[in-house]
This record gives structure tokens, sequence and C-alpha cells, in this order.
């Protein structure tokens, strides 16, 4: 199914509360990942209602990779969270996965009344001080003087980002303001991950110490050992389900 005749979502319907899992894949991913499936159907068995749904140009949503920075992926999730509200939804939980861990504390911040619980794998907290670090002085140079950056995909293949993508993160920083964030918070992260470093974590615990935060040992960024992948997503379906 489609919203608005642009976003693959799936809404599953477990239980007659007005509470929502919304539950967000990666960059270059989508609503059929493997995380994003488990974790729904884990939360279904526990009579959790359910929503996934992939960005637009991603999985089998209209639009452009290319075209994706955190700016359009909050008007994504906003979206999908008015037509939630059309079916009857006023509470959400949210669960962001790397890229959209930034969606997902952005909305929370600017919507406190509807988010009640966020829940991150892995994330990218501050995407433009990574790539500031992961990149050359003469890199970013580049990249603004030619506004495309050739970035890697799962595939491969490369995606060209404007500029303007990493200009987006620093808008929507959310150091800025986690010292005071609304929802009931909680990151899981690996302490081998290689694409985004549990730094960025350990220092949004030190800005927020009400921050539940787990470390897997071992995990790097996809949890790709199966008991890391549990331990993952044990640790998110108890915080999402607990009172």
């Amino acid at each position: 199914m489609l919203i608005n005749q642009d976003l693959e979502f799936e809404l599953s319907k477990q239980n007659n509360t007005q509470l929502l899992n919304i539950v967000m894949h990666g960059f270059d991913s989508s609503m059929q990942s493997r995380s994003v499936s488990s974790l729904c159907k884990k939360l279904q068995d526990l009579s959790q209602n359910t929503l996934r749904f992939s960005f637009l140009g991603h999985g089998n949503s209209k639009g452009e990779l290319s075209k994706n920075n955190i700016s359009s992926q909050i008007q994504n999730l906003h979206q999908v969270i008015l037509y939630a509200q059309s079916q009857g939804y006023t509470d959400f939980n949210l669960v962001g996965s790397s890229f959209s861990a930034q969606v997902a504390l952005n909305y929370a911040q600017q919507h406190p009344e509807l988010i009640q619980k966020v829940a991150l794998k892995c994330p990218l907290i501050n995407g433009y001080d990574l790539f500031k670090e992961t990149l050359s002085p003469q890199a970013i140079a580049d990249w603004q003087d030619s506004n495309q950056h050739l970035h890697p995909r799962h595939d491969q293949s490369y995606v060209s980002l404007p500029y303007s993508f990493l200009l987006d993160f620093e808008k929507h920083n959310p150091y800025k303001f986690l010292a005071s964030f609304p929802a009931q918070l909680l990151i899981v992260h690996g302490d081998r991950d290689q694409t985004v470093p549990l730094e960025q974590s350990l220092a949004a615990q030190k800005l927020l110490p009400s921050l539940k935060l787990v470390v897997v040992e071992g995990a790097d960024h996809r949890f790709k050992d199966s008991q890391h992948f549990q331990q993952m997503q044990e640790a998110i379906l108890e915080f999402l389900t607990s009172n």
C-alpha cells in the first residue's frame, strides 16, 4: 500500500489502543530490511501495533535516493503520522536505525505531544561531524565546488549527493537539543561499529544522563552476528513494551 500515492507502508493492528510503534530503516535500505521486518514481527507477536514504511527513494516508494536528507525524511515521517492519526492513533513510539535515528530525534523534539519513546539502533546522531571526520578537507571542498559526492551504496554502486545533504545534517544536529529531550530514549550500539562510532552515542549520553545506552560487545554496524542481532532486538523490545 502507498500513503499519498508515494510512500510504501504496512500497518498491523494488534490491539485497540491508540499507541503505534513506527519502525524506520536506514539510508539505502527499506521497510523489507532484516532488522525492520524482524522487529515488527516480534512486536506483533507481543500484540503491539506496528507501522513500517520506506522513505522516498527507497524500496517501493517513489522518488530518488539522491534527494534524501534529514529534512525530507522528517517530512516523510510526518506524512506517515498524519495517516496514522487518520486511523485513530494518537501516541507513537519511534524506532530509528543509523541515518533515520537523526530523523526520529528531530521529530520527537518537534512534536513532544505525540512521541512517547524513541529507540535507536547504531544511531547516526551527528552526520555533519562524521562526514567531516571521514572525508579530507580537500574532499569536502571538492564536494562544495562540484555539488556532488559519490557515496557508496549497498550494491557496490554509488549515489551522487549534493552539498546541501551535508549542510542539512548541521541544520538538524541533535546535540543542540538532547539535553532537554522530551521523550524516553534508548540507544543500542555495537562497540565494533566502523560506520558510526560508538563515541556519538556516548556523547549523547553525556548530554542526556537519563538516556539508556546498551552497548553490545563485538557488534558491528549491521549486527551481522546472530547473537548480537538478538541482543539488539531484545533490548529494543523490552524498552518499547515496558511501562
